[in-house]
């Protein structure tokens, strides 16, 4: 008798599970285009990623047969492997072995590994320029407070908002005693970041 044991954890998705409607839009989606197809499609899906252009989605659809929704399952499938990928640092082996026990064909998976290698360096910039950063600050600005009271009033301009706004601006009172504890936290702060090797 044989048995089959068939991980459920994968590297490339930090040592967790690959959630089940990755795994749902492999079989139903990706299994059915040619490897030549898609990698071509992949290529494309990571030019669109990096560069922020907006999806055609009449350009792909015809891919599978006209519909709109498998090439918009399809897109974000790939771009859920290829982002998870590089985000966790695995190789273009593990990752093309960790594809074929989800089910995606050998050469299927392998073309995807080609993809993931070639665009590798260009991802990992885009995460780290985009995708890593939320309440990116655009510019701010000091007054102080009206009405004789002891504060100061800081207004931050703000774009990719934790909550999903493209911009938005924040407004803080902060004592004036309390500035120079602020200034304080923010030294320490800063001088963390700066030992933080960003290049591992």
């Amino acid at each position: 008798m044989i048995f089959i044991t068939f991980q459920n954890k994968f590297k490339f998705c930090g040592d967790g599970d690959c959630p089940d409607y990755i795994l749902a839009i492999i079989h139903s989606n990706l299994c059915g285009l040619s490897s030549i197809k898609l990698k071509s499609f992949s290529s494309r899906v990571v030019l669109l990623i990096i560069n922020d252009t907006t999806v055609d989605e009449t350009e792909f659809s015809n891919l599978f047969d006209g519909s709109v929704n498998d090439f918009k399952s399809a897109f974000e499938c790939i771009r859920f492997l290829l982002l998870s990928a590089v985000r966790f640092g695995v190789t273009k082996d593990v990752f093309s072995i960790e594809l074929q026990q989800l089910g995606l064909p050998r050469e299927h998976s392998l073309a995807l590994g080609k993809v993931f290698d070639e665009h590798f360096g260009s991802i990992e910039s885009y995460l780290r320029k985009d995708s890593l950063y939320i309440n990116k600050l655009l510019s701010s600005n000091f007054v102080t407070c009206d009405d004789g009271i002891d504060c100061v009033t800081m207004k931050f301009r703000l774009s990719n908002s934790i909550d999903g706004s493209s911009e938005t601006e924040q407004t803080i009172n902060i004592n004036n005693t309390d500035i120079p504890i602020l200034l304080k936290e923010l030294k320490i702060i800063k001088a963390k970041m700066d030992e933080l090797d960003y290049g591992q």
